[in-house]
C-alpha cells in the first residue's frame, strides 16, 4: 500500500510516514491506519536510534540517549565532575549572601567604634583638669566652657550615629526571626545622638545653684533635651535587655547567659544610681557600670549570629549532594 516504513536490518534510517489514498482522503494526504500500524511496528522492531540530546550536567555536557561513554566534547567528563564537586571553590554562595556578608563585616567595624568613642570617659582620668571631683556625672564635664567638653560633646554625637549605622546594617532579624528588642536598641542609639548635640548649660551634679535653676525651669531648652535624651539613653536600653533575656531564655546560648547577666547587673545597679543622683556623691564611679554594660548590650546585638551563614552552608551542600546525584546517573546511562 505505498511506501514502506524503513529498513528493519542493520542500522535503520529514520522512518517515514507515508500518505495513502483512503476513502476519507482521496488526496492522501492523512496516513491510513494501516500505514500507521506499520510504522508503528518497523520502529518498535528497527535499531534506530534517535538523536543525543545533550544536557548539561554539573557544569559539563553530557550525552543521554548514548551508549557511549564521553560527550560531545571529546573528553572525559566523569573526571571534571568530581573535580567541580571535591573543589569548594566551585560552590559558590548567591550574589544576596555576598552581600549581606560585607554589610554583617561593616556593622560590626562601625558598632566597635561607636562603642569606643561613646566610653571617651576612659581617657578622663589622664587628663589632667578633667576631673575637679568624684561626685557628679559626666555630663557635667561638657557644659560649655570646661576644657574639651566640645570634643566630649562630639563623641556622644558620634558614638550614637556609628550605633545606629551599625544597627541598621546587622537588621533586626536573627534565624529568620525579628528580634524585638532591636528597635529599643535604636531608639538608644538615637538618643544618646542627641545627648551628644544639646550639652548640659551648667553643671547640675556639681553645682547646687544649677540644681536650682534646673527645677525652677530657669535653664536653657538644650540643658533639658540633654536630660530628656538621658533618661530615653537609659530607659530604651534597659527595655531591650528585658526583652532580649525573654527572647532568648532557655535557649543555653551565650546569648541567653549574657542577656540574664545584663539583667541582673542593671537591677544591682539602679538602686545605686538612685542613690548618687539624690546625694550627688560618687556618680563618676556609678556611671561608668551602666556605659559598659550599654555599649555589650550594643555590641550583642550587632554581633548576634544572622544564621545567614548557616544557609550559605545548607546551599552549598544542597549544591554538591545535586551534583553526585546526577554523576551517578550519568554513570549509570554510560555502562
Amino acid at each position: 500500500m505505498g511506501g514502506g516504513a524503513g529498513n528493519t536490518t542493520g542500522v535503520a534510517t529514520r522512518p517515514e510516514v507515508v500518505a495513502v489514498a483512503s476513502p476519507a482522503d482521496p488526496e492522501g494526504e492523512l496516513p491510513h491506519p494501516a500505514a500507521a500500524t506499520a510504522v508503528t511496528t518497523a520502529m518498535a522492531t528497527s535499531t534506530w536510534r534517535a538523536p543525543s540530546r545533550r544536557i548539561r550536567l554539573a557544569g559539563t555536557m553530557a550525552c543521554d540517549g548514548s551508549s557511549r561513554p564521553g560527550n560531545d566534547y571529546g573528553g572525559d567528563h566523569v573526571a571534571h565532575i568530581v573535580q567541580a564537586l571535591t573543589l569548594p571553590s566551585r560552590v559558590r554562595a548567591p550574589r544576596s549572601a555576598e552581600h549581606s556578608s560585607a554589610a554583617l563585616a561593616a556593622a560590626k567595624v562601625l558598632a566597635v567604634a561607636g562603642a569606643a568613642a561613646y566610653n571617651w570617659w576612659v581617657v578622663v582620668p589622664f587628663v589632667p583638669g578633667l576631673l575637679p571631683s568624684m561626685n557628679g556625672f559626666f555630663s557635667d564635664l561638657e557644659v560649655t566652657g570646661r576644657p574639651h567638653a566640645a570634643q566630649m560633646s562630639d563623641a556622644d554625637l558620634v558614638a550614637g550615629v556609628l550605633m545606629l549605622a551599625a544597627l541598621l546594617l546587622r537588621g533586626s532579624v536573627s534565624n529568620n526571626t525579628p528580634r524585638r528588642e532591636w528597635k529599643w536598641v535604636a531608639v538608644f542609639a538615637v538618643a544618646g545622638a542627641v545627648g551628644g548635640r544639646y550639652a548640659y548649660a551648667c553643671s547640675e551634679g556639681l553645682s547646687a545653684a544649677c540644681r536650682s535653676m534646673e527645677w525652677h525651669l530657669q535653664l536653657p531648652v538644650h540643658h533639658y533635651i540633654h536630660i530628656a535624651s538621658g533618661v530615653v539613653e537609659f530607659a530604651a536600653l534597659t527595655t531591650a535587655a528585658v526583652i532580649a533575656m525573654r527572647r532568648t531564655r532557655g535557649d543555653g546560648t551565650p546569648q541567653a547567659r549574657f542577656y540574664a547577666a545584663v539583667v541582673k547587673v542593671l537591677a544591682v545597679c539602679y538602686p545605686l544610681l538612685g542613690l548618687v543622683y539624690l546625694t550627688d556623691r560618687l556618680g563618676i564611679l556609678v556611671e561608668p557600670i551602666f556605659f559598659i554594660t550599654f555599649s555589650a548590650v550594643v555590641l550583642a546585638e550587632v554581633f548576634e549570629p544572622t544564621g545567614h551563614q548557616a544557609n550559605r552552608s545548607a546551599w552549598a551542600e544542597r549544591g554538591v549532594d545535586r551534583g553526585a546525584q546526577e554523576l551517578k546517573a550519568s554513570a549509570r546511562s554510560t555502562r
